[in-house]
């Protein structure tokens, strides 16, 4: 259901994106926990027991009721009547009747009356995100609005906080636990900063998700998933597709923070896997303007020892812009001078840039799952919330990386109005989360 909110059309995707999930292992201490131990195993066995359950016709019943269990362990109960055509019809009531109760889950029972009142609306429990990015990160921007569509898809009680120093991380976590959140994810640009923060949260009873960066310091965050892009892999595809594009002179690979393990390893990948002349890494200052990015992309590649750059692979949509703009610049000057772009991340809109300078320096569309990974975090949010193995028995994260998957340009020139479409569909994503959080 939620991907029917994506922003991409099937048309324009060349390859399908993997969502990949590796093993997590259980404590090593699990063996000395046995009451937890049998409680994992009796609620594994009893989900078993509910899904083996079949469905019980009879005739002559004119209701039949189904008892459904909800994230926060009250049931829903669903009401169908037979109609005199023999089809069974569902109710839809203005609310749902929920009781705190035990009861197998999505087995229809049989009635002959059932009396359903309208309760209190009851707020659930309150999921927090925590990430680093700027509010004007396009990718953030992104991110953001598909973890909004997804929370109010999933009826969440839902916070959204981003800061860029990690002190302020730490203290919005904090805050979060301070409130009573079930589940707090947060990235983990600076482990150091946010690690102690969320240690105590656990501790405190929330479940620990981690996600988009810091994969390998995630467990020591008490964290049970790290949902991010697959950054070597990322690396690896943009190698294969300009080795397509006939390149075989010096590329570089920008990077627009630093100290950035994911970063790192989109870059790695590209360096593995290119075939042509060498990978040079151009570090831009990071905290730089629009401006000072430009002008520094300018500065280093009109140096004698950067003039035979053919390509560069820029790795976030501001980073994109800022490079299209300083390339063109670097035309206008010398004709001769052709610098092409391969950006991992797509998710912008492109109708802020020249259509010329597009088409002169833009090589190829690599979207960076974005979309995906601000649906999997409040996904792996929710999982944790209602899986039934203790935290304390998680020995490490589970990972799930969302690999980067190519767009079809071509069929998106031709069909403008569709494409045009998906653009405005996605800034209306992007604007009602903002609205959201005014």
């Amino acid at each position: 259901m939620q991907l029917s909110y994506n922003l991409h059309h099937a048309v324009y995707i060349n390859q399908p994106q993997l969502w990949l999930a590796d093993p997590s292992l259980v404590g090593q201490d699990a063996a000395a926990d046995a009451v937890a131990v049998a409680a994992a195993s009796a609620s594994l066995e009893r989900l078993i027991e509910q899904s083996g359950a079949i469905e019980t016709e009879l005739d002559g019943v004119p209701v039949r009721v189904s008892a459904l269990t909800r994230a926060d362990g009250s049931i829903v109960f669903a009401v169908q009547t037979l109609q005199a055509d023999g089809r069974w019809s569902e109710r839809l009531l203005p609310q749902r009747r929920v009781i705190a109760a035990d009861a197998p889950s999505g087995i229809w029972l049989v009635s002959s009356a059932v009396d359903v009142p309208t309760p209190e609306p009851q707020e659930g429990p309150l999921f927090c995100v925590i990430a680093h990015g700027s509010t004007q990160d396009r990718y953030w921007q992104v991110a953001r609005a598909y973890m909004h569509i997804s929370a109010h898809l999933a009826d969440n009680n839902f916070r959204y906080v981003s800061h860029l120093d990690g002190a302020d991380q730490a203290a919005a976590i904090d805050q979060c636990s301070a409130d009573g959140a079930a589940v707090i994810a947060s990235t983990l640009a600076d482990p150091e900063a946010v690690t102690d923060s969320l240690l105590a949260a656990k501790a405190a009873g929330a479940r620990i998700v981690t996600f988009n960066s810091g994969a390998s310091f995630a467990a020591a965050a008490g964290s049970e998933i790290h949902v991010a892009l697959d950054d070597r892999e990322a690396g690896v595809r943009a190698a294969q597709r300009i080795g397509e594009l006939g390149v075989t002179g010096p590329i570089v690979c920008v990077m627009h923070e630093q100290g950035n393990v994911g970063l790192e390893e989109r870059c790695e990948g590209l360096e593995a896997s290119y075939q042509g002349a060498s990978v040079r890494r151009l570090h831009l200052t990071e905290g730089a303007t629009d401006k000072q990015a430009i002008e520094e992309l300018i500065a280093r590649l009109t140096d004698p020892e950067w003039s035979d750059v053919e390509m560069a692979m820029t790795l976030n949509a501001n980073t994109l812009f800022n490079a299209l703009d300083a390339f063109d610049q670097i035309y206008a000057a010398d004709n001769d001078r052709t610098i092409r772009i391969l950006p991992i991340g797509s998710h912008v809109d492109l109708r802020l840039t020249d259509l010329d300078a597009r088409r002169r320096h833009m090589a190829s569309l690599f979207n960076d799952s974005v979309e995906s990974q601000g649906f999997l975090v409040l996904s792996a949010m929710q999982f944790v919330h209602d899986r039934h193995t203790p935290p304390e028995l998680v020995g490490s994260p589970q990972l799930w990386l969302a690999t980067p998957f190519a767009l079809n340009a071509s069929r998106a020139q031709t069909d403008v109005e569709r494409t045009r479409m998906i653009v405005m569909t996605l800034l209306r994503y992007v604007a009602e989360a903002a609205a959201d959080d005014e």
